[in-house]
């Protein structure tokens, strides 16, 4: 599912797409790679990744599945980040 402007009040967990946003763009950096250099590893696009962190895209479960991959870690590693008010 990929949101447009103005859609994110359609989902039903914004709060949660932006929190596993933050947490995958800080995964990211702490491997020091862009967010073309995660793409290209995790064979999607570019425009995947920024949505995903700017909390614009409803991940599936392929495209965790490559992240995770590119990443080395376990599907459940990389959903392991606090939600919504949690953040901090």
């Amino acid at each position: 599912m990929v949101l447009r402007s103005g859609e994110l009040g359609r989902v039903k967990n914004p709060a949660t797409l932006s929190a596993f946003g933050v947490h995958l763009r800080q995964l990211r950096e702490r491997r020091e790679w862009s967010q073309q250099e995660l793409a290209d590893v995790a064979d999607v696009s570019k425009r995947t990744v920024q949505r995903i962190e700017s909390g614009e895209y409803a991940v599936t479960l392929d495209v965790l599945a490559s992240l995770a991959r590119a990443m080395s870690l376990r599907i459940r590693e990389l959903l392991d980040f606090p939600e919504g008010n949690d953040l901090g």
